[in-house]
């Protein structure tokens, strides 16, 4: 984007540049990052003090931008922005829990009808309002050493994953997993480290 006024420090959320380029869609202005599948995308964003008015008509490509910009930057600023799908490339196996995380795009309806063959397609409907039935191991009182063994080795993400895979019933997952915590809080207790008792 350029032709910004000089005087006027900023865009408003939702305001268009006075000439846009091409983005990576082919099309003008910008639409967000859209990172390819697997590892964190990065994405760079600059901008230019220019010593003149760029001669370049709407639609140009980033190649003719930094052309027209070569040579007439007075200053300049980036900033790297890292973005990731995680949710998309675990599957779902892992995504945001809350609505407003920064930087992670919205699942649209994938909740609802999971787009990668859940059967039945619904069934992670349940999640969709979790933030409101769900908390955290330990809540409200803090952590301790054998919350973070629970943590750290997976327990809880085991026992869901077993049940959507349909390695075991909902029911013997929460079994297992209960287990699991049991023995880590006794292992921790028998050493004095964790309060309260079985």
């Amino acid at each position: 984007a350029w032709g910004l006024d000089p005087a006027q420090p900023e865009l408003a959320e939702g305001q268009r540049a006075p000439i846009e380029g091409k983005n990576g869609f082919g099309s003008r202005g910008y639409r967000g990052p859209c990172p390819p599948k697997g590892a964190a995308h990065r994405y760079v964003f600059t901008v230019y003090a220019l010593d003149q008015r760029l001669r370049l008509a709407a639609g140009a490509a980033a190649r003719e931008l930094r052309k027209a910009v070569h040579g007439h930057a007075l200053a300049q600023g980036s900033l790297t922005g890292r973005y990731g799908r995680q949710g998309h490339n675990s599957e779902l196996y892992d995504f945001p829990a809350f609505a407003n995380t920064p930087g992670v795009a919205p699942l649209p309806g994938w909740l609802q009808s999971d787009p990668f063959g859940s059967q039945p397609a619904d069934k992670l409907a349940l999640l969709a309002d979790a933030q409101q039935w769900s908390t955290n191991v330990g809540h409200p009182g803090p952590a301790n050493a054998a919350i973070g063994e629970i943590f750290n080795t997976n327990v809880l993400p085991t026992m869901m994953a077993n049940a959507a895979r349909g390695k075991t019933s909902p029911k013997d997952a929460v079994v297992s997993a209960h287990n699991q915590c049991e023995q880590i809080f006794a292992k921790w207790r028998k050493q004095g480290l964790v309060g309260g008792s079985a």
